[in-house]
C-alpha cells in the first residue's frame, strides 16, 4: 500500500508546482505578458488568467470521472499525469509582449485552459483512489497524503523561485529562470509517470467489475440519480476552495502590496506555513477519524469565520511577530481543514459513480471559487476600497460550508459507508 499512496499522490506535487509557480511568477508574467501602462490592471488579468484554467477542470472532471468509473482509477490517473506535463511545458516558450504582441497573453490563456482540463481529474482521482485503498478507521489519515503532497509542490515551486533569485541577476530571473522552472515541472512529471507504471487497480474498482456494476454512463448516472448529494460535497469542498487560494496564494501579493513586506519576506513566510503542513496536515488526518467529519467541520469552519476578519487585521499591522501569529492560525486551521475534506467528499459517492462525484463537485467549486479567490480579493480591495474585503468574502464562505456540515453530515463521528449504491449496471 506504501507504494500506492507514493505513486498516487505525487500527482499533486506536479499539479501544486505548476500552480504555485503561476502565482510566484504573477509579477513576471505582468511585465512579460501585457502592456505595462497600468501595472494594477494587469496584475488583476494575470489573476483572472489564473482563474480562467479552474473554469476548464470541470470539463475536465467531466472526462476524466468518466473513464475513471468505466475504465478504472489507475489507468486515468496514468493519462492524466502524462497530459499535465504537455501545457507546462508549452507555457516556458512562451514569447514576451514586446515580441509578438497580443498573441503572448493568448498563449498564455490557451495553455492554462489546455492544463485546466488536465488537471481535472488529478487531484479529486488522487484523494477517491487514496480512501478507496486505506483501512476503514484510517481513512482521513490516508487521505491527507494527498493535501500532503500539494503542499510539497506549493513549496517545491517557491523554494524553486527562492533559488532563482538568490542565484541569479533580475534580468536573467524575468527573462529565462520562470522558464527553466517550468521545464523542471515537465521533468518532475514525467518521473511521475515512471512510478505509476506500476499502479495497481483499487480493490474496491476490480469488485465492480466482478459484479459487472461498472457502469456505462457514469456521469449520466450521477446528474440524474444524486444530484443533491452533489450540492453536499460542493457545500463541504467550497471553504477549502477559497481558504486556500486565498491564504496561500494570493495573501504572498496581498502582503507585499498593503503588509509592507518584501517579496522575499512575504515568500519566507508562506513557504515556512506551508512547510509547516507536511507535519499538521497528516496529524489533521489523524484527529478527523478520532473526532469525525462533523465536527472537524464544525472546529474549521467555525473558526474560520470567526477568526478571518481578525487574521486579516493582524496582516495589515506592518508587524512581523502579529503577521506570524496570524498565518500560525490559519495553518492550523487549514491543516484541518484539507484533511478533512479530501476523505468526506469522497465518502458521499457511491463507488461505482465515485471518480465522477468527486472530479466534478471538487471541480465546480474550484471553478466559481477556488480559481478566482485571487481575483476576486484584488477586485473587492479594487472596488471596496477596503484592504479587510477578502477577510469578510472568506467569513461568508466559512458560514455556508458550516452550515451545509451542520445539515447533511451525520451526528456520529462514523464514515459513511462505503456501499455501492442501486445504480444500473453495464451490460455485459
Amino acid at each position: 500500500m506504501r507504494s500506492a499512496i507514493v505513486a498516487s499522490s505525487l500527482g499533486n506535487i506536479i499539479e501544486w508546482y505548476d500552480f504555485g509557480l503561476y502565482s510566484a511568477f504573477a509579477a513576471v508574467f505582468t511585465k512579460l505578458f501585457f502592456p505595462l501602462d497600468n501595472p494594477k490592471i494587469a496584475m488583476i488579468k494575470v489573476f483572472g488568467i489564473f482563474a480562467l484554467g479552474f473554469v476548464c477542470r470541470p470539463l475536465g472532471a467531466l472526462i476524466f470521472g468518466h473513464f475513471g468509473d468505466k475504465v478504472g482509477r489507475a489507468k486515468t490517473l496514468r493519462a492524466t499525469i502524462l497530459l499535465i506535463s504537455i501545457p507546462t511545458l508549452l507555457t516556458a516558450f512562451i514569447p514576451s509582449y514586446q515580441q509578438i504582441g497580443i498573441f503572448a497573453p493568448t498563449l498564455l490563456i490557451l495553455f492554462r485552459l489546455i492544463q485546466g482540463i488536465s488537471l481535472g481529474g488529478e487531484y479529486s482521482g488522487n484523494i477517491a483512489y487514496l480512501v478507496e485503498i486505506a483501512p476503514k478507521n484510517h481513512r482521513a489519515f490516508i487521505a491527507s497524503f494527498a493535501p500532503l503532497a500539494a503542499n510539497i509542490g506549493i513549496l517545491l515551486s517557491s523554494l524553486v523561485v527562492l533559488l532563482m533569485q538568490l542565484f541569479s541577476s533580475e534580468r536573467y530571473f524575468t527573462l529565462y529562470g520562470w522558464r527553466l522552472a517550468f521545464i523542471i515541472g515537465v521533468l518532475l512529471s514525467w518521473g511521475v509517470l515512471y512510478l505509476r507504471k506500476s499502479f495497481t487497480e483499487t480493490a474496491v474498482f476490480k469488485e465492480l467489475q466482478q459484479q459487472h456494476r461498472v457502469l456505462s454512463d457514469p456521469v449520466t448516472t450521477l446528474f440524474k440519480t444524486i444530484p443533491f448529494i452533489m450540492l453536499r460535497a460542493i457545500g463541504l469542498v467550497a471553504l477549502g476552495a477559497v481558504f486556500y487560494y486565498l491564504c496561500f496564494v494570493y495573501l504572498e501579493v496581498y502582503l507585499m502590496q498593503y503588509g509592507g513586506l518584501s517579496h522575499n519576506l512575504a515568500l519566507t513566510i508562506i513557504s515556512s506555513c506551508v512547510a509547516a503542513m507536511l507535519i499538521l496536515v497528516p496529524i489533521g488526518g489523524l484527529i478527523c477519524d478520532k473526532i469525525g467529519r462533523r465536527y472537524s467541520y464544525f472546529i474549521v469552519a467555525g473558526g474560520i469565520a470567526i477568526y478571518s476578519i481578525v487574521g486579516f487585521k493582524l496582516l495589515l499591522t506592518h508587524h512581523i511577530i502579529n503577521i506570524i501569529i496570524a498565518m500560525s492560525i490559519f495553518t492550523l486551521l487549514s491543516s484541518l481543514e484539507q484533511a478533512t475534506t479530501s476523505v468526506t467528499v469522497v465518502e458521499q459517492f457511491p463507488a461505482n459513480i465515485r471518480y465522477s462525484g468527486v472530479s466534478i463537485s471538487y471541480n465546480i467549486t474550484q471553478a466559481l471559487l477556488g480559481g478566482t479567490s485571487p481575483v476576486i480579493a484584488a477586485l473587492l480591495i479594487t472596488l471596496s476600497k477596503n484592504t479587510l474585503a477578502p477577510a469578510f468574502y472568506l467569513a461568508i464562505i466559512a458560514l455556508i460550508t458550516l452550515m451545509t456540515a451542520f445539515f447533511s453530515l451525520k451526528r456520529s463521528s462514523e464514515p459513511s459507508n462505503f456501499n455501492i449504491g442501486p445504480q444500473q449496471t453495464q451490460e455485459k
